[in-house]
């Protein structure tokens, strides 16, 4: 009877073992999971935050910025702030086109501007306001760029920023950067027959002189009248 009862503590005790063993191995198991669930969770978080604030230059709408929103709460209160001045940032001024002309650190803005003049007849063309075209770029067949597709026979873009960016991958593309000054700027536009027009570069520079003049071209002129 001893015996039995014996065996029957033995087996108890060696269940017993087996069980707190499996809890315990369970438990490691279930605290891994956590963990790995965890750094998963801050991966995605850390992901999420780069797509937005560093992929991504902008919300694009606010529909975009709800189904951000939505998805991810965590950065609501960090994307309140930017849905609160979207307005503000897509309005066509010339405010926001300086400011996206130095975002995208777009070389020789003053030839860049004097194109937006002369392209969109001062912001009121069609090509600009129905294509968001600022430069009257046609599609690109060989470089990089942001246009959609082609619209009354000229590039078009989701929005004049990414028209901006466009003109950013142009210099890119013509290496703008070996371009030493403005004149050497002008001359390049000319030599790969940015426009068709004939005095394409003459009237930039007209717009330069009248619209964005700086004391080199004061003192270029007054040497071109003879005055002092």
């Amino acid at each position: 009877m001893n015996a039995k009862r014996s065996c029957l503590t033995k087996s108890n005790n060696m269940t017993n073992g087996k069980t707190v063993k499996m809890n315990f191995r369970n438990g490691v198991l279930a605290g891994a999971a956590l963990v790995a669930f965890a750094l998963i969770s801050l991966s995605a978080v850390r992901a999420t935050r780069e797509s937005i604030f560093f992929e991504s230059e902008y919300l694009a709408s606010e529909e975009a910025y709800r189904t951000v929103v939505s998805e991810n709460r965590h950065l609501k209160d960090s994307l309140t702030h930017i849905y609160e001045n979207l307005d503000e940032i897509y309005k066509f001024t010339w405010q926001n086109i300086d400011f996206w002309l130095d975002y995208y650190q777009v070389k020789f803005q003053r030839v860049a501007k004097a194109q937006i003049i002369l392209e969109t007849n001062a912001l009121k063309s069609k090509i600009c306001l129905k294509n968001n075209n600022l430069f009257g770029m046609k599609m690109a067949k060989y470089r990089p760029t942001t246009a959609k597709g082609i619209r009354y026979k000229h590039a078009y873009y989701d929005n004049f920023i990414e028209s901006i960016r466009d003109y950013k991958l142009y210099q890119d593309y013509f290496d703008v950067e070996n371009c030493p000054d403005e004149y050497s700027y002008l001359k390049m536009l000319e030599k790969n027959r940015y426009a068709k027009a004939l005095h394409y570069v003459s009237a930039l520079r007209i717009i330069i002189e009248r619209e964005f003049p700086d004391e080199t071209d004061t003192k270029n002129k007054k040497i071109r009248q003879g005055t002092n």
